[in-house]
């Protein structure tokens, strides 16, 4: 009776994973940049590990999006001084609230921390990679954003 019960889970466990790794969204296509604007993807991987929590983004203080694994935002904005920041959250919250759970007490207790800083260039497009908060090349940014859900804000 144990052996079965232990071959139970473990199959149910494969079956969550494979569940897990299966979501797809859309295939990513890059549309051409609004002319004399800046245009920022903000994006996060699909994985397992931090799957509870989402990183709630801002570009210049305005807030564009929950990233939770699997998905993106895209802002644009003038060219010039870009500041993009994000704080912790759970999938329990909602816009730029933390909501409740592990992540959010993070958040709430750090709140929004300074990612990255540049001077953001008309008709250029910049793709910032979360949860490290780090700026991608294209040829690297592109693949990785194939089949990710579009989260950004409609505020």
């Amino acid at each position: 009776m144990i052996k079965g019960s232990r071959f139970a889970l473990v199959v149910m466990m494969l079956m969550f994973v494979a569940a897990c790794a299966s979501r797809e969204g859309p295939s990513f296509a890059l549309p051409a940049p609004p002319a004399d604007q800046v245009t920022i993807y903000a994006f996060r991987t699909a994985s397992i590990v931090g799957g509870g929590n989402t990183d709630i983004v801002a570009v210049n203080d305005r807030f564009i999006g929950r990233l939770k694994s699997g998905s993106y935002a895209v802002y644009r904005t003038d060219p010039g001084p870009i500041r993009i920041t994000r704080k912790a959250g759970s999938i329990f919250g909602s816009g730029d609230r933390g909501g409740w759970g592990p992540g959010a007490v993070v958040g709430y207790f750090d709140g929004f921390i300074e990612e990255a800083v540049f001077d953001g260039k008309a008709n250029e497009i910049y793709f910032i990679r979360f949860p490290q908060g780090e700026m991608v090349p294209r040829e690297v940014a592109l693949p990785l954003m194939n089949r990710l859900e579009d989260v950004t804000a409609t505020n």
